[in-house]
């Protein structure tokens, strides 16, 4: 596919890391138990053609395995709302590389949505194919494919077919020295890319245990791609440039509560006011959303009043917890939100690893998983999860419901 010509109402833009299979390695080199990890490395990257001017040539997409794998979610309403939320996994330290692919290919079988990538055709989503198969994963919605190439069911394997978007396609054919870097293209539009770190760092950060870093850079790696994706359809004429500044406002807005507890995403937003306007400030955090009861200046709402407030305050047409705690509103202070943004499917007060757990959790009742909160969680996380989690399966029912209507 070298072009866009629709937006499905479901595109997942997405980005993932990966690190050499040193077990991979060993089975296809010949390499017993007893070599040194450090010389199976060295011999991987001698197959793959190593030289004095590059020691670690990319290699090929089985002999790697996949560490993270990030997403900008992006989807439309009943009402026409476009809502954006960040995904990533894995949330914990399970770094499974059979449990990061389960988790990702079988939602994206589930939801049928329409794929984002940079490489996406030519690496990513072969190279995924490929360690499920490594790892005997069945994949049977995922992998089905329409009997002919225009039918409208997503085809993930097929050029033709508008399932999978490869942006490196789109800007740069399919030939020739026309196809740019990502970073080139999207620095050239004023988007940051390669915010703390690139992808041939991404092995020294695994060697060193720095694996959170990794899921920090996908993360901003994927959010690179979703706004590269905004300018191309952009151009294409498929949104207006009102609509796709609106995103970018809607985007800014929430990485800037997000950025609280993920500095990495500060850093992106100040690569993206730099980029903007050379040499001017970079963004500021924006105003508490929260304010706290007059007499208790300092304190924050907890836990379950966070969950009711959002309920109390949330003027969608749809709202996600109006029926939670509908008859225990706390009397905490908080001033309703101006209008109910996109995304107001989150909890607004939520912030750190309670808007995590909640998002998890949407995210598995949205694709049909089972509620498995992660074992790290402690009970208020676990309680979030769940609410999160029964957000997502009536916003599954709802969606299901539209289909058949």
């Amino acid at each position: 596919m070298n072009n866009i010509r629709n937006i499905w109402k479901n595109v997942w833009i997405f980005d993932a890391e990966w690190v050499p299979c040193l077990d991979t390695g060993r089975r296809v080199l010949g390499l017993g138990a007893d070599v040194p990890d450090d010389e199976v490395l060295k011999a991987m990257y001698a197959a793959a053609g190593a030289t004095e001017a590059n020691r670690t040539p990319m290699l090929k997409g089985v002999m790697t395995r996949v560490v993270s794998i990030a997403a900008v979610l992006r989807s439309i309403g009943p009402n026409g709302e476009v809502k954006q939320r960040l995904f990533s996994i894995p949330e914990d330290d399970d770094f499974d590389e059979a449990k990061i692919l389960r988790r990702f290919l079988s939602a994206v079988g589930d939801q049928q949505p329409q794929l984002v990538g940079f490489a996406s055709h030519g690496f990513d989503l072969p190279t995924l194919y490929q360690r499920s198969i490594v790892h005997g994963i069945p994949l049977s919605k995922f992998c089905w494919r329409p009997e002919k190439p225009w039918d409208p069911q997503p085809d993930y394997f097929s050029k033709v077919n508008e399932g999978n978007i490869d942006l490196m396609e789109v800007v740069g054919g399919f030939f020739g020295n026309a196809k740019p870097k990502l970073e080139q293209i999207a620095k050239a539009c004023a988007i940051p890319a390669k915010v703390g770190g690139d992808g041939a760092s991404v092995a020294q950060m695994w060697t060193d245990g720095r694996r959170r870093e990794i899921v920090n850079y996908n993360e901003c790696d994927a959010l690179t791609t979703y706004l590269l994706w905004l300018q191309c359809v952009l151009v294409n004429g498929l949104l207006s440039p009102e609509e796709v500044a609106a995103e970018q406002t809607v985007v800014a807005s929430w990485l800037v509560e997000e950025c609280k507890t993920k500095p990495h995403l500060q850093l992106f937003l100040d690569a993206w006011a730099d980029l903007a306007n050379p040499g001017g400030e970079p963004m500021e955090a924006g105003p508490a959303v929260a304010k706290t009861p007059a007499g208790n200046e300092g304190a924050q709402p907890d836990l379950e009043a966070q969950l009711i407030i959002n309920a109390a305050m949330c003027s969608c047409p749809d709202p996600c917890m109006a029926d939670v705690h509908r008859e225990s509103r706390p009397a905490v202070e908080v001033p309703p939100p101006a209008e109910c943004p996109p995304g107001c499917e989150h909890f607004h007060f939520l912030q750190g690893k309670e808007r995590e757990a909640f998002d998890l959790g949407m995210f598995d009742g949205e694709t049909g998983a089972e509620a498995q909160p992660p074992p790290a969680y402690d009970e208020p996380l676990k309680r979030v999860y769940r609410v999160g989690f029964s957000a997502g399966q009536r916003a599954r029912e709802n969606a299901q419901a539209e289909v058949t209507a």
